[in-house]
C-alpha cells in the first residue's frame, strides 16, 4: 500500500537497536578518553585503547556481519 510504512522483521530491529548503542558506546569512550586527557591521566588512555578498542573493534566486526545477515534475510523476503 502507497501510505503505509514498511514493517521489518525483528532481525533489523535488533541490529538497528545494536548499531545505535555501539555507536553511543565509541562517544562515551571518546569523551572519556577526553576527561582523562584533562585530569592529567593520559598513562590511562593507553590502557584503555589496548582493552576497551580490542573489544570494540572486535564488537565492530561482530555488528557487521550481524548487520549483513540482516539484510540478506530482509531481501529474501520480498524476492
Amino acid at each position: 500500500m502507497i501510505g503505509r510504512p514498511t514493517e521489518h522483521r525483528w532481525l533489523m530491529k535488533v541490529a538497528g537497536i545494536l548499531l545505535k548503542y555501539y555507536f553511543l558506546a565509541w562517544f562515551c569512550f571518546t569523551v572519556l578518553c577526553l576527561m582523562l586527557t584533562g585530569l592529567g591521566a593520559v598513562h590511562l588512555i593507553g590502557f584503555l585503547l589496548v582493552t576497551v578498542g580490542l573489544l570494540l573493534g572486535r564488537l565492530a566486526i561482530f555488528l557487521f556481519c550481524f548487520l549483513a545477515i540482516a539484510m540478506i534475510a530482509e531481501a529474501w523476503r520480498y524476492w
